[in-house]
């Protein structure tokens, strides 16, 4: 002891020394036949090994430090080292060739055994936090007195201490009903250590010998001895160190005397402790800790009452209801502050040995279905789902009610290529399942909604229209009995069942107005709450007196807070005769108002489906208006008509706009819903506790949302598909932990909005674990500040800057007048013109101008506007009308040419008077149809879209009936003239809207799709309607038919094509209608024209213009009208998508952004409405 003492410090240098040389040379033979890094258990073990084999061997100094056996290299002051005698130095010369004698005592020694336990525990396992069992070891030894001496000649001193355990063994073995003996039973007990999150469960034997090697074993079995015998009977153990134990029960309390050093007693201390805090009976999930009481010592010895003061200790977590292993047990006790294995991944649940695993879930085999590995009982189902170093994850699903569960019930991603055989050579984790608690139509959830005060719909809006009426019901008349044979076979009599599973797969969205958030719902559950809504109204109302239901009367569901314990409330047959209020024939009871409630339910559906798939427009109405009724509208029988209602969102509540209008969700308003959706556990940080309050999120169940993926989805898939145009991105994991570990005053949270995103994402997404979905688990959506891309009012999301729903500014629509002062900007609605008092518009808050010729070609344009503005006064001499509206944050002013008048005179006096009257255009477009001029070079074809660009040196239009026509010439008429070119910054929009990777292969197909929702007549009119023909073949208008032109032969071979094209180049421009292929093609061969037109030449020296023709036909003698109608549609669709990317501050400053007449909303048209605000534009990166 003394020699070890003398040298501590050099033993432990060169036991690290010795470890990090054999790791790296050692084992490196050992590394390169596998990639995973030796434990520190074989690194002792081999170290072990190669001592044993140096000990014969007096050339291999002591742990192969030579220092420490050549006394007169490393000179050390024996005498001066604390607590060692002065007379008991020893000569070092002399006692060196009795190192060989010294260290087989030592290797030979318990104490060394002990010594390597004790490193493997303390190296190995995670080490506990809080270490409660460290907490023990400390005080049980500071109770000992110390003379803080080693000598040689005086062994390490001893002492007594008895164990007191107020711990009964044979009622705990009674009470958990064990088939084994008890002493058995005890020793095979099932025991959990750890946390919620990280937990290990061993057998306690198996605990005992893995974390205690040298003691353990021998202890266990002291126990068994005394549980076989009676109470009062000691029985002793003698450890190989000389420790000696006494044990024996009296009365309920099991006591065992130590007898050894200080260390030896408080190593078996701590394993009574672990033992005792395991085999407590406790009736839910219990965390334990200990406090020892230590007593003065007694005449012989010590005493330690291992009396717990024992509270329920609860961890701060973040996961919703902790793990899933919890279902594998009733009552689980989790021991804390003791160590387990470390894992390469935290929280990830429950390490248990793979037999045990099976046995919990009531077998012993492991199955095989459909190619996949699965572990099944009878109500129970264990999936692997993911490898995590050596461990292999698990995920239990099971059947709340004990019935059995199928194969088929797994919609877990199983992992891939898995064998049986590698069952037996890793390790087993069962892990997190988030668990959620579903309040809407719960008895205790909040009912005391108020009226959302949310405005009706303005103009524009798919719900503009709609009214729902109550039914009446249908009184007098004789009784009567219905029978089978009065009964059709297609007519159900099983009452409510088959309306209740209809409404069970329909959706509510419940929001909040006040708190800007909402929940979305089942049909059931929403039901339910609008049927306990309206009983409280009952309850409070004027009637009160009549009303004669008790809340006592209703039976409530056996499994509240699920998805579906509304469906047990609303079937119960005791519930439904509940009488509500006493009638002169029949009394009104519940089932008669869950009728009701139901019939508006339904009514509302089919009016969101029928207005949806009538006017296809209405995918295009801007994502920021939220549709939906006031939720006590509903819930006040007195209430009819029931008028719709909008909520204005900001940016991050468009993120799942798309999502609850794909399935066709009802929006109920109200303020003061409360909690619908929350955490099952009370351990959630503060942040995610609760669904928090003006984020804009939307917080959805995962049963619900699986019956979404259920119908066209993919849960499968990753990322996971929700309906058939949108995915679900996962930033962060669904049911992780947050970074603020629990800090009640942390700054920092992780961000657990799930991003949803159109289907066409997804190969531009980061690819992510698969995302697993757990029964009973709750997600959010929303903004979230890891993934900055964010949807806007129409379009596929972009990359932007994050902001917050606070830095937004309010839509001037809906907002609402405070009553305090004026602010300026009139924020009270008028129900005439949609808009308040100071928003008027004037002439110069136009900056886009639109000449048409056609009143088809102004039609196609004026279907496209987001919002229609009230007609303004123009100055004398204007006789243009005007068409005023907003096109994607724009103002827009359209005029048509005079009925009957066409060319480049009547187009430039239709522009003239517009600028005059609206001086402040900063462009116009010229936007109508053409005849097209088909090549080898140009695959032009009806319907597509030609744009004027500059080429060479020419402007983008060529005026071709004007110009010379030389004697001498070969070349015919040659232009002259000089027109002015488009303005540049409309020409940077072309660069970018051409140069954009990311850009939809039908660019134009939703604008097109607006159009021809509302005008049918402007639908593509099929590729069997427009044959090409070769120039050869031509004839005179006057002739009908053309049986040459019929012949296949003279008709052009294509690759088909059903949408349109964008051409940018040369426009030649004329007052006459070109029919003369010979002279097109003369002209197209020189100058590279693409198309022919009448117009353009007149208004492109009037200022800045762009000219824009969809094609209807080749400008030949092959004339049709079929296409004109496409076509224009093609070309004010083209309008639309290019004014998207204009930026309105820098080119068209009529209003600078966010100003509050930029795009006023006056008289708002069916298609999208704008945004208020000019966000930063970020295009698609392609990541």
């Amino acid at each position: 002891m003394v020699f070890i003492h003398r040298n501590r410090s050099d033993i432990a240098n060169s036991f690290k020394e010795k470890c990090l040389f054999e790791h790296a040379e050692g084992v490196s033979d050992v590394q390169s036949a596998t990639s995973d890094k030796m434990t520190l258990t074989e690194v002792i073990n081999l170290w072990r090994e190669k001592l044993e084999v140096t000990t014969h061997s007096s050339a291999v100094p002591f742990i192969g430090n030579e220092n420490l056996l050549n006394p007169e290299e490393h000179e050390i002051e024996f005498s001066n080292l604390p607590g060692v005698d002065s007379d008991e130095e020893m000569d070092e010369t002399a006692n060196t060739p009795q190192l060989p004698v010294y260290r087989d005592f030592i290797f030979n020694s318990p104490e060394y055994e002990w010594l390597l336990g004790t490193l493997q525990r303390k190296l190995l396992p995670g080490q506990a936090e809080p270490n409660f069992m460290e907490i023990i070891r400390q005080d049980i030894v500071k109770s000992f007195p110390s003379s803080h001496k080693v000598s040689k000649n005086n062994p390490a001193e001893a002492f007594r201490m008895q164990l007191i355990l107020h711990w009964d063994p044979m009622a705990f073995v009674h009470s958990q009903g064990y088939k084994e003996e008890p002493d058995k039973a005890i020793a095979r007990a099932i025991t959990l250590t750890g946390s919620s999150t990280d937990a290990q469960a061993l057998t306690c034997e198996q605990y005992l010998h893995q974390t205690w090697p040298f003691t353990g074993k021998r202890l266990i079995s002291m126990i068994k001895d005394v549980v076989r015998d009676i109470p009062g009977n000691m029985h002793q153990c003698t450890l190989p160190d000389r420790t000696e134990l006494f044990a024996w029960i009296y009365a309920s309390i099991f006591i065992v005397e130590v007898s050894g050093t200080a260390d030896s007693i408080a190593e078996i201390g701590q394993q009574l402790a672990w033992l005792v805090k395991n085999f407590r009976i406790k009736s839910r999930l219990s965390y334990w800790d200990p406090v020892p009481m230590l007593d003065r010592p007694y005449i012989s010895g010590f005493i330690c009452d291992i009396y717990f003061s024992v509270e329920r200790w609860e961890p701060n977590l973040v996961s919703s209801n902790g793990q899933c292993w919890h279902h594998m047990f009733r009552n689980p006790v989790i021991v804390i502050g003791y160590p387990i294995p470390r894992r390469r991944d935290q929280d990830t649940g429950l390490e248990i040995p793979l037999n045990m695993m099976a046995g919990l879930a009531q077998t012993q085999t492991v199955q095989s279905f459909n190619e996949k590995i699965l572990i099944k009982g009878f109500s129970t189902l264990l999936v692997p789902t993911k490898r995590a170093g050596d461990a292999l994850i698990w995920h239990l699903i099971y059947n709340r009610n004990g019935n059995r569960i199928s194969y088929l019930d797994n919609f877990v991603p199983h992992i891939e290529k898995l064998s049986v055989s590698e069952l037996e050579t890793v390790r087993h984790i069962l892990g997190w399942c988030s668990e959620s608690e579903y309040y809407a139509g719960a008895v205790d959830a909040c009912y005391s909604i108020k009226s959302s005060r949310l405005s009706k719909p303005h103009r524009g809006c798919a719900l503009e229209e709609v009214r729902i009426h109550r039914g009446q019901m249908i009184e007098g008349g004789s009784e009567f009995s219905i029978g089978n044979k009065d009964t059709p076979l297609h007519i159900s009599r099983k009452g409510l069942i088959p309306k209740l599973k209809w409404i069970h797969e329909k959706f509510v969205v419940l929001w909040d107005e006040q708190d800007k958030r909402g929940w979305l719902v089942n049909g059931t559950s929403a039901l339910l709450h609008l049927l306990r809504r309206s009983l409280e109204n009952d309850r409070i109302d004027d009637f009160r007196s009549k009303f004669c239901l008790k809340k006592e009367d209703m039976q409530e569901a056996n499994e509240p807070h699920k998805a579906s314990s509304a469906i047990p409330v609303l079937l119960d047959d005791n519930n439904l005769k509940q009488k509500l209020y006493e009638g002169k024939q029949n009394d009104y009871r519940i089932e008669d108002r869950i009728e009701e409630l139901y019939h508006i339910v339904e009514k509302i559906i089919d009016h969101q489906v029928d207005v949806a798939g009538r006017d296809a427009s209405l995918k295009l109405r801007a994502r920021k208006y939220l549709e939906g009724w006031d939720f006590n509208d509903l819930t006040i029988t007195s209430r009819d008509p029931i008028y719709p209602r909008a909520a204005t969102l900001q940016r991050p509540g468009k993120s799942w706009v798309d999502f609850t209008r794909a399935i066709h969700a009802v929006t109920l308003f109200g303020r003061g819903f409360g909690e619908i959706i929350q955490p099952a556990s009370t351990n959630t940080c503060t942040r995610w506790a609760k669904l928090p309050k003006d984020g804009y999120y939307l917080a959805a169940s995962v049963d619900d949302l699986r019956k979404v993926m259920d119908v066209i989805g993919g849960e499968e898939e990753n990322p996971m598909r929700l309906t058939e145009d949108i995915i679900w991105h996962t930033p962060h994991a669904i049911f992780g932990k947050c970074k603020c570990r629990g800090e009640i005053r942390a700054r920092k949270h992780s961000d657990f909005a799930q991003v949803l995103l159109p289907t066409r994402f997804r190969d531009i997404l980061p690819k992510n674990d698969s995302a697993s979905l757990s029964d009973g688990g709750a997600v959010v959506f929303g903004q979230n500040r890891k993934f900055p891309w964010f949807w806007k009012d129409t379009g596929d999301p972009e990359e932007d800057e994050f902001l917050s729903s606070s830095e937004e500014p309010d839509d001037p629509v809906y907002t609402h007048d405070s009553g305090i002062g004026s602010s300026g900007i009139g924020s009270s609605r008028t129900e005439s013109s949609g808009i308040g008092p100071g928003m008027s518009l004037n002439h110069t808050d136009y900056g886009v101008g639109i000449v048409c010729a056609l009143p088809k070609e102004l039609l196609a344009i004026r279907a496209l506007f987001d919002e229609r503005h009230e007609g303004l006064v123009h100055p004398p001499g204007d006789i243009n009308h005007y068409a005023l509206g907003c096109i994607q944050r724009h103002n827009v002013v359209a005029a048509c040419l005079p009925a009957g008048e066409y060319g480049t005179c009547a187009a430039a006096d239709t522009l003239s008077n517009m600028k005059r009257s609206f001086p402040e255009l900063k462009i116009c477009f010229l936007v109508g149809i053409g005849g097209g001029v088909p090549s080898e070079k140009n695959d032009i074809r009806l319907g597509d879209v030609v744009v004027s660009r500059p080429t060479h040196q020419y402007p983008g239009v060529i005026q071709y009936d004007l110009g010379k026509n030389l004697a001498d010439s070969t070349d015919g008429l040659i232009p002259r003239g000089s027109l002015q070119r488009p303005p540049r910054f409309i020409m940077t929009v072309i660069s970018d809207l051409e140069s954009d990777p990311d850009i939809s292969p039908q660019p134009l197909q939703q604008h097109i799709e607006a159009i021809t929702a509302r005008h049918p007549e402007y639908r593509y009119p099929g590729r069997e309607h427009d044959p090409r023909f070769t120039s050869e073949c031509s004839h005179d208008q006057a002739q009908e038919a053309c049986m040459q032109c019929d012949s296949s032969t003279n008709r052009c071979s294509r690759q088909p094509r059903d949408h349109p094209m964008i051409h940018y180049g040369l426009i030649a421009s004329g007052n006459q209608v070109m029919q003369n292929t010979q002279f097109r093609d003369q002209l197209a061969a020189k100058y590279n024209v693409l198309c022919f037109e009448m117009e353009a030449a007149g208004v492109m020296n009037m200022g800045d213009c762009l000219v824009v023709r969809g094609i209807c036909d080749y400008a030949d003698s092959q004339k049709n009208d079929i296409w004109q109608e496409y076509a224009s549609a093609t070309a004010a669709a083209y309008v639309k998508a290019l004014l998207y990317r204009v930026r309105i501050s820098s080119s068209l400053g009529a209003t600078a952004a966010g100003s509050e007449k930029t795009c006023s909303r006056k008289r708002a048209a069916p298609s999208e409405p704008a945004s208020p605000v000019q966000p930063k534009v970020k295009r698609l990166k392609g990541r």
